[in-house]
């Protein structure tokens, strides 16, 4: 997934969000309506607040990276699982190729398997027989 800068936030979601959220915490803590009362969020709430926000902001970062993360951890299991089923096929081929030398080349040599076709040079197996040996 390529990096544009549609994907990446802001810098201003990073960084002013907590800072933002400081600022109206400490300015709603200041402000008593009422003479006489104590302030609805004071100093040390404000701190608290921001702290949350700030924990909270980057939890969400964690988890949207987590789900990128999550998509590249299919597609490497998908390219492994038709890695393997290539090195399988591959293997099959050369077993062929092998007892077709120890019976002395004998009958028509084995044909290599679709999979791996566009991997080996395909000289010695351009003939008009069908498919490949699985």
């Amino acid at each position: 997934m390529p990096n544009t800068p549609a994907s990446k936030p802001a810098w201003w979601r990073r960084w002013m969000t907590p800072i933002l959220a400081a600022l109206i915490a400490f300015l709603l803590g200041m402000a008593a309506p009422i003479p006489g009362k104590q302030p609805f969020v004071d100093v040390n709430d404000a701190i608290l607040i921001a702290v949350l926000v700030a924990v909270g902001g980057f939890l969400a970062q964690l988890y949207l990276r987590m789900g990128k993360l999550e998509d590249k951890v299919a597609q490497l299991e998908a390219a492994r699982s038709e890695a393997l089923d290539k090195l399988g096929a591959a293997a099959s081929f050369i077993n062929r190729i092998g007892l077709w030398v120890a019976r002395g080349c004998k009958g028509p040599m084995p044909q290599p398997p679709e999979q791996i076709r566009d991997h080996i040079d395909a000289e010695l197996w351009e003939s008009d027989a069908p498919g490949g040996t699985d």
